[in-house]
């Protein structure tokens, strides 16, 4: 029986199966809630400016069922499941709970270890886990794994690590281990190997895999970064101290491509390097005029880039750093919050939505909503809320014209008009038997209909017809006080 654990988290929303309607009134409670501040840019090659966009996150640790606080990748299968890797296993996240993939000695389809590298979603949907132990791909009907261990010598441990994976473009997955890089066909599952341990390419440690815009294979490693053509053949090798004079223990952890072709990588002391293109030989350093890492710190986690195609670049302690159109970065997240403060961004995945799904080593999961636009806050809906100062809210729908029914503590119903930003209030009145029952709103669902259901304080349910709005208003006729 495979080992899974689950955590319930009840006021986080499931990520894909919902309605759309959800989504927008997801994105109304941040409209209402929050106000985003844009920074100032920064440039390539000039002084650091760190006022950081201001951005609503929410944060999940092992109290919230996290396997573990070192979150090594992250990524969202076709279902809507959020998956997490650790080093103490695999995490799925369905929006409201996390259940827990471990290594079991007595059960052979469980994961084949509990160190979880990296993982990668097929173009065939098919989930495929990386460990210090060989590979795994994950049956979903079953809830299994598939291993992959690759010959595993004595030293296992030593040999058999996926340090990372890579899907070409011809559908062939790339596996990199200790030495030596495996190719598997997705469809048939048939393995080639690629062996370098005792040539001189310096392939003796592939830490990071690319596929450029051209179809080649660039390879990170100790000592440079190494380029493969389709069969595996290295073509050309730029190695760090011909072009940088670094050490080889700062190696490059990771690598991106942007919309124009430049080539940037992350490394582990030099900060982020970058290629003009393909054809660059000469790797050029991000610098600042005090002479401090131009991206906060020199030890860079994760690249990655948003639906825009703007480079992301996470760092150990410093936040994140993201492209602008100029090519120029600036912070769009400082290490102010408390939870990225001391913590290596060591994934970053961006969600449809472009939301920022952050793997923290030691920090557990951070999702940033974050973008250059200000968000807009009402503290009150119109005069008469203010009088009363009765703003707190209870409830939120939106219905089928994507109008804004709003249900607050004392101040009655209200309806905002996303289009005209205005608000219309219905509130209870001693005169009128077909006005709202009570004027406290806790609950509020739309039928199928567009009919709106209030549940109130004290008052029953109350009945909305919507659709004699344009020439009678909203009549609420029937209160229901006993059931």
């Amino acid at each position: 029986m495979l080992k899974r654990w689950a955590y319930s988290i009840s006021n986080f929303k499931r990520l894909e199966r919902v309605p759309p309607q959800l989504h927008s009134f997801q994105l109304f409670v941040l409209l209402l809630q929050l106000i985003a501040v844009i920074s100032p840019r920064l440039g390539y090659g000039q002084k650091q400016l760190v006022t950081p966009i201001m951005a609503y996150n929410h944060s999940f640790t092992t109290a919230n069922g996290l396997s573990q606080n070192n979150v090594t990748s992250i990524l969202k299968d076709r279902d809507g499941f959020m998956w997490m890797s650790t080093g103490e296993g695999l995490d799925r996240f369905d929006g409201y709970s996390f259940v827990n993939f471990v290594h079991s000695d007595s059960d052979s389809s469980s994961l084949s270890n509990n160190a979880v590298k990296n993982m990668l979603l097929d173009s065939k949907g098919q989930l495929w886990v990386g460990t210090y132990n060989g590979l795994n791909l994950y049956d979903n009907k079953k809830e299994t794994f598939r291993k992959f261990l690759f010959e595993p010598p004595d030293d296992y441990i030593s040999h058999s690590t996926i340090f990372s994976l890579l899907e070409d473009r011809h559908h062939q997955l790339w596996v990199a281990s200790y030495g030596i890089i495996y190719k598997i066909d997705i469809e048939t599952f048939a393995i080639k190997k690629y062996d370098y341990r005792n040539d001189s390419t310096g392939l003796a440690t592939v830490i990071a895999l690319l596929e450029d815009r051209n179809g080649k294979i660039w390879a990170a490693t100790r000592r440079g970064i190494g380029i493969l053509n389709s069969e595996g053949i290295v073509e050309r090798i730029i190695y760090y101290e011909d072009t940088h004079g670094s050490l080889p223990t700062d190696m490059v952890v990771c690598m991106a491509q942007d919309a124009t072709g430049a080539l940037y990588f992350g490394s582990n002391g030099m900060g982020v390097l970058r290629l003009n293109d393909e054809n660059d030989k000469t790797f050029k350093h991000f610098t600042s005029e005090s002479g401090k890492p131009f991206f906060g710190s020199d030890i860079i986690g994760s690249l990655a880039t948003d639906k825009d195609g703007k480079l992301l670049v996470g760092t150990d302690g410093a936040g994140i750093y993201k492209q602008d159109d100029d090519g120029n970065f600036r912070q769009i997240l400082g290490n102010q919050s408390r939870q990225l403060h001391n913590g290596n961004i060591v994934n970053i995945f961006v969600n449809d939505d472009n939301s920022y799904w952050l793997g923290l080593y030691g920090g557990g999961l951070q999702v940033v909503y974050a973008g250059s636009r200000r968000f807009e806050h009402y503290r009150y809906f119109d005069l008469d809320m203010e009088r009363i100062e009765k703003n707190s809210i209870l409830a939120i729908a939106e219905d089928q014209h994507q109008k804004i029914w709003i249900g607050t503590d004392g101040a009655g119903l209200y309806k905002f008009d996303p289009q005209t930003k205005l608000f219309t209030s219905y509130g209870h009145s001693s005169t009128n038997k077909k006005s709202l029952s009570s004027n406290v709103v806790k609950s509020l669902v739309v039928d199928e209909k567009n009919n709106l259901y209030a549940g109130t304080f004290g008052g029953g349910l109350n009945y909305l017809d919507t659709k004699t709005e344009a020439s009678h208003g909203i009549y609420i006729y029937l209160v229901i006080t006993q059931v």
